[in-house]
């Protein structure tokens, strides 16, 4: 499950008790749901940024060392008769 929909179905959870608690069963303690429900959208958020900041990193890194992304490992040159790659694969 990815963080974004962990995220929308934590908020979608809370609005649900929520609306339970104002209009259906007024009378019942809250407690337990409303816990879970906020610390799953927190531990979706956490996620969230720690993914933004590995991100930030790993580009600030492979900027820093002037490593390539990727490499090209054969090229092609148009018209060319044979179209197979030049390393025998």
């Amino acid at each position: 499950m990815s963080v974004c929909s962990l995220s929308c179905l934590s908020i979608v959870a809370l609005v649900a008790i929520l609306i339970d608690k104002l209009w259906i069963t007024k009378n019942v303690t809250v407690g337990i749901p409303t816990v879970l429900g906020s610390v799953v959208f927190l531990l979706a958020f956490k996620l969230m940024i720690l993914g933004l900041v590995g991100e930030y990193l790993g580009r600030l890194y492979l900027d820093h060392t002037g490593t390539p992304q990727y490499v090209v490992r054969y090229s092609m040159r148009e018209g060319s008769k044979d179209q197979s790659p030049t390393n025998g694969r």
